[in-house]
Order: structure tokens, then C-alpha cells, then sequence
């Protein structure tokens, strides 16, 4: 997706990120599984691994 200087480090805001969460759990509360939906078009090394 293109190439960079190793030390670049980004500042500011380009695009905002947007993303949406579900949660569905069961009604004691014991067991319950989250969805979060983002609009990205990739996702950098970095991301993954924080």
C-alpha cells in the first residue's frame, strides 16, 4: 500500500475512523460476545499488533 520513511510518524486527523458496536449477552450476564464493525479500507502492522 506504499511505502514510508521507517521513522514517520503520523499527526492529526485525515479521515475519521467510524465503527459500530453489538453486544449480545445472555440475561444473567455470564457469557457474552461483542461485534464492533469499522470502516477502514486497510489496517496497518502497527494496528494489529496494539
Amino acid at each position: 500500500m506504499g511505502y514510508s520513511k521507517t521513522g514517520q510518524n503520523a499527526r492529526g486527523i485525515l479521515t475519521r475512523l467510524y465503527s459500530r458496536a453489538f453486544v449480545i449477552a445472555e440475561p444473567d450476564g455470564l457469557n457474552r460476545m461483542v461485534f464492533v464493525s469499522v470502516d477502514i479500507g486497510m489496517v496497518s502492522q502497527r494496528l494489529r499488533l496494539e
